[in-house]
């Protein structure tokens, strides 16, 4: 039996201030099934309990404890242990890690979630971008969060016949919409840019005009997308930490990938930058090198986000 942690949950979206934990139990058993060929893999999850006072470790060992007791599940037969290894988790002595494992007796594995480092990762390989997420945030923020400005824009789209009846606006909590947020605000680029114009503020946002930006504002949409595309891939039953592994490694080759088709200017897996390269006069296309460049010191350091943290998976 392995036990999932899912962490200190406390949306912002919620008035209210108590932190809630989540406890996942995954139990194998014997028999065939076809997917795995072998052993049959049974995910449940068992509670989601709150914590009404304090956040400590002794805190978290006491709820995940009641909550398996609840459901009559002997500590005893626990192997393993996945959280988000927050200080709350890992702390040496009075952390929930050390004191689950003392309650159940005996060693058992410690993993830090999965899902959660190639989120981490997908947050810090792509850092040197925020500034673009930053302007692009501003501007949906204008346009959205006021409801005449909100009118307004809606009349430009229906004006255009736009397939769409507004932006996206982006929450850094729910970090997985950021490429929903982008390809959006990429897809009424011009609704935006004529919306801006009409109200006199179009000189506020050169951004939105420089070549060079929009390079990057391309290939940040295209490159959360194949994160995303990833994420997606991990979630989900039945994913044991093989299978999670192995589309790690082979998302890590893709990097390989993605950095080689940049060099070449093939840009295959970047189909927003290649439109946006493409569409341009060949007076007004940055220069190569600069792009290169760029984009080739986001791939590297995603590749090396990666290699850094899922060290624990390659002993």
């Amino acid at each position: 039996m392995a036990v999932e942690v899912l962490g200190l949950m406390n949306d912002n979206r919620c008035v209210s201030s108590i932190t809630e934990i989540g406890v996942l139990v995954a139990i194998t058993g014997h028999g065939l099934a076809p997917r795995e060929g072998g052993n049959v893999i049974k995910e449940e999850l068992i509670a989601i309990t709150s914590l009404l006072t304090t956040t400590k470790g002794t805190d978290i060992c006491t709820a995940v404890k009641n909550s398996l007791a609840e459901k009559e599940i002997d500590l005893k037969k626990n192997v393993s242990v996945r959280t988000d290894r927050a200080p709350s988790m890992v702390g040496k002595k009075n952390g929930f890690i050390s004191l689950f494992q003392t309650d159940v007796g005996y060693s058992i594995l410690e993993f830090h979630c999965i899902i959660h480092q190639q989120a981490l990762c997908a947050k810090s390989g792509l850092t040197s971008l925020d500034n673009v997420m930053a302007v692009v945030t501003k501007i949906v923020n204008l346009i959205s969060s006021q409801a005449l400005n909100k009118r307004k824009f809606d009349a430009v789209l229906d004006t255009v016949n736009s397939v769409y009846n507004g932006l996206l606006m982006y929450n850094n909590v729910h970090w997985l919409s950021r490429r929903n947020v982008l390809q959006r605000f990429v897809d009424c680029l011009e609704e935006i840019r004529l919306f801006l114009k009409n109200e006199g503020k179009i000189e506020q946002y050169p951004h939105l005009l420089d070549v060079m930006w929009l390079s990057k504002l391309m290939f940040f949409t295209d490159i959360c997308q194949r994160f995303n595309e990833l994420n997606v891939k991990l979630q989900g039953t039945n994913k044991t930490i093989i299978v999670m592994i192995d589309l790690i490694r082979a998302f890590d080759a893709k990097l390989h990938v993605f950095r080689n088709d940049i060099i070449t200017g093939n840009y295959k897996y970047f189909p927003n930058l290649k439109k946006n390269i493409s569409d341009l006069d060949v007076h007004e296309k940055p220069g190569e090198e600069t792009v290169t460049k760029e984009f080739i010191s986001v791939i590297d350091s995603s590749i090396n986000k990666f290699s850094a943290r899922l060290s624990q998976f390659k002993e």
